[in-house]
């Protein structure tokens, strides 16, 4: 019982040295006593696994503590060394060093704690030292850092909101395809609350993403520049551009950001300068290093034992994403806080994003019947049958699956757009999407290619004051746009917020043929990176190194290369991709910082490889 004692110790330093570092590396994020308990608990199980190795190596030994802390800790330890060579290189010469070099670590740290405790330790001290052990571990454990009911406080120092300043949300509807939406010319109904909102505002009819991932686009949209210029994607996910949320704090604002998806947490610039930074999807031990080693132990199991899959999550206790109510909840506790000065609050909503899974009375007003294979979790589900090829009813079942998820956020946020009282004509609303997504179209899936299905997405301004109702607009905008217009919605001064501008782009901020840049550095290698430049009624798509032109309105699929009857324009537009290309900042190749959740929503796992057009062969 008393080795039993010491493997119970090992378990508490274990979860405190977890807990502590878990505050530190989220200084962001409000933490209470959930994380304490919730690592405790884990840490707990750890142990009773590990608990007869423990105390048998401690009897052969003569040093129970010792080797109680070396074995609970080692598989942790082991798997925080390995674990960002495994995820970027697998099973080669980099992992085996890095597990090597944790080995030795191991046996160096177990050798002088045995040599201490033999040479040192009488039993009196060995309990005395427990104690104190004991004492520390418990101080570590006790929820530290400022918690979210500090927030009204701290916030309440800050000077008053200036005179005239308004409201300013930025609501992000996460995978929205713009073809959706009845203001793009729906007929279905899917989002008449959003319709009906456009209709008391501007409407860009023209409107892109500036990438197809949610990560690298969001950057877009928070400093005003296209991925080329921010830096930011799969390869170096870092904001290191300055972002809204500084721009606003600098006229007054206080900020807010409340985000759906594991893929917008903070660490990477994102939450710099705001006030709050709400990134909790999942329980609060999954930010530690044990649940980190449970992760990758499930992925591998699921991997082995087919029944253990889940659909492409492996595990129900983490999914990397929380519904859109309870996003919007808490931005709306943040809007109602007593504070004077003016807000501003960004908001992901990630609900139509893959899986899709409506519920049941969205199900019966917009999914039709169907008995075949595809669903929600399309081909990372369990049952999906090998080699089957979806086919046109396939594809209308999973637009009408999608659909009804639009159909059930649009009810959301017109119950948090309530609550917010847009009547009283003080608050600004941008509404957007980082990018679309393909249903098969052309039997593209998912949001990896540059075509219209996965980056024509909504652009509504809602401005009282601003845009006269039922304004519609041609000017072509992208996801770059939107700090800019937020910035003049605040009131910023035109000659600042062109300082966001691309060079040149400001003075022609009207013209009908401005030109759009919409790009994906967001593959494991730069030989995957795909570009294109929209310019009226073109594109030019920049993929392989290969150039072609395409005609947007009648080949949205990108299937018609017009190279050879446009010669001009085509090497004209290539020339101002060059332009932007020559800027790019660089890229600073590293670990991928985020892989368990990339790879759970899909990111870093292909759903369905799409035959390439001329050659047959398969595209990324």
């Amino acid at each position: 019982m008393r080795r039993l004692m010491f493997v119970a110790l090992a378990a508490l330093l274990g979860a405190a040295a977890d807990t502590a570092l878990t505050w530190n590396a989220t200084p962001w994020r409000p933490q209470g006593a959930d994380l304490a308990l919730q690592t405790l608990a884990g840490w707990a199980l750890l142990a009773l696994v590990l608990a007869w190795p423990a105390v048998r190596l401690g009897r052969k030994l003569r040093a129970p503590l010792s080797t109680a802390l070396i074995v609970v800790v080692a598989p942790v330890f082991l798997h925080h060394m390995v674990r960002t060579p495994l995820r970027t290189s697998g099973l080669g010469g980099e992992t085996l060093m890095a597990l090597g070099l944790g080995l030795a670590v191991l046996l160096v740290a177990l050798a002088v704690l045995v040599w201490l405790e033999r040479a040192v330790m009488t039993a009196g001290v060995r309990r005395l030292a427990s104690a104190l052990l004991v004492v520390v571990a418990l101080v570590a454990l006790w929820p530290g850092g400022a918690t979210a009911d500090d927030a009204p406080a701290v916030l309440a120092e800050r000077r008053d909101a200036p005179a005239g300043r308004p409201n300013l949300l930025l609501l992000v509807w996460d995978t929205t395809r713009a073809m959706e939406l009845g203001t793009y010319g729906n007929p279905r109904g899917l989002t008449p609350h959003l319709d009906a909102l456009a209709d008391q505002g501007a409407v860009f009819e023209e409107a892109w993403s500036s990438s197809v991932f949610t990560l690298s686009s969001h950057a877009s949209m928070l400093t005003g520049l296209p991925p080329s210029l921010h830096g930011t994607g799969l390869r170096r996910q870092q904001v290191r551009a300055t972002t809204l949320a500084t721009r606003l704090k600098a006229l007054g604002y206080r900020t807010g950001a409340f985000v759906g998806t594991s893929v917008l947490r903070g660490g990477g610039g994102l939450e710099r300068d705001f006030d709050v930074y709400d990134d909790r999807v999942d329980p609060a031990v999954c930010d530690t290093h044990l649940w980190s080693l449970v992760h990758d132990l499930q992925v591998l199991a699921a991997a082995l034992v087919p029944a253990l899959r889940g659909n492409g999550l492996p595990h129900g206790f983490q999914d990397f994403q929380r519904p859109g109510g309870e996003v919007l909840d808490a931005a709306l506790d943040f809007v109602n806080r007593d504070d004077p000065r003016p807000w501003f609050v960004f908001v992901n909503l990630f609900d139509v994003h893959w899986p899709y899974l409506p519920g049941d009375e969205a199900r019966r007003h917009f999914v039709a019947d169907y008995d075949g294979p595809l669903g929600g979790y399309l081909f990372r589900a369990d049952d999906y049958p090998e080699g089957y090829t979806p086919d046109e009813r396939d594809k209308a079942h999973m637009v009408d699956l999608y659909g009804a998820e639009m159909w059930e956020l649009d009810r959301r946020v017109d119950a948090f757009l309530d609550g917010l009282d847009l009547e009283r004509g003080d608050v600004r609303v941008v509404l957007t999407s980082d990018h679309g997504e393909g249903l098969g179209e052309g039997d593209l899936w998912s949001h990896e290619h540059l075509a219209a299905p996965q980056t024509r997405v909504p652009f509504i301004v809602y401005a009282p004051g601003v845009f006269e109702p039922g304004t519609r607009s041609r000017r072509p905008v992208a996801g770059y746009d939107v700090a800019p217009t937020i910035l003049a919605l605040a009131g910023m001064p035109a000659e600042v917020r062109a300082t966001l501008d691309m060079a040149g782009r400001a003075a022609h901020d009207g013209a009908p043929e401005r030109d759009i840049f919409i790009q994906d550095f967001d593959n494991t290698r730069p030989a995957l990176d795909s570009h294109a430049l929209v310019r009226g009624g073109f594109k030019l798509l920049r993929r392989d190194g290969v150039d072609t032109l395409h005609d947007v309105l009648i080949d949205p699929l990108d299937h018609v290369d017009l190279s050879a009857e446009h010669p001009e324009l085509a090497a004209d537009m290539a020339a101002a991709l060059d332009a932007l290309l020559e800027a790019t900042v660089a890229s600073d190749d590293g670990p991928l910082d985020n892989m368990q959740a990339l790879q759970a929503l899909g990111y870093l796992d292909a759903p369905a490889p799409a035959p390439d057009r001329e050659s047959g062969e398969t595209q990324r």
